[in-house]
């Protein structure tokens, strides 16, 4: 439990990173622009960022419990019906992020073979197909020791 904590809060820094790189590179796009300098294929880069920054924070934020919830029918459920409710929804997680993982790691293979790299920079898109794929096991796993919790019977938050 502890070593998916570590990995998850790395995963969370890595994220933050490219937060920070994303708001870098369109002050200095701006800035370029303004000076008939703009920064080519910023938004190419942007967009890949912001990919591989919502990739990277999903991890711990499913640990910390910080995604969107809807309530109306859960807070009617008794601790039981919670407590079955979480553990259904954690092993479904885990099984869809695995599958997802798996199709994003397949795809991005295809993508390696016939060689798709972006309009402007000609940047590879397997590369960040493959650290999205990546992070979807991670999140798989993340999910699947929630489950565990679980149906060991501690209340996970």
């Amino acid at each position: 439990m502890k070593t998916i904590r570590r990995i998850n809060s790395f995963l969370a820094y890595i994220s933050n990173i490219f937060l920070v790189g994303m708001m870098m590179i369109t002050v200095f796009d701006v800035i370029g622009t303004f000076f008939k300098h703009p920064i080519t294929g910023a938004e190419e880069i942007v967009g890949f960022m912001a990919s591989l920054m919502i990739a990277f924070a999903l991890p711990i934020s499913h640990q910390e419990k910080a995604h969107i919830g809807v309530d109306i029918l859960y807070i009617k459920l008794s601790e039981r019906g919670k407590r079955i409710n979480d553990t259904i929804s954690q092993i479904i997680l885990a099984v869809f992020f695995f599958i997802t993982s798996y199709v994003c790691f397949k795809y991005g293979l295809y993508i390696k073979k016939v060689g798709t790299v972006s309009p402007t920079l000609q940047i590879p898109f397997y590369y960040i197909i493959f650290m999205i794929s990546l992070n979807f096991f991670v999140l798989s796993i993340t999910a699947f020791i929630e489950f565990l919790t679980l149906i060991k019977g501690e209340r996970n938050g």
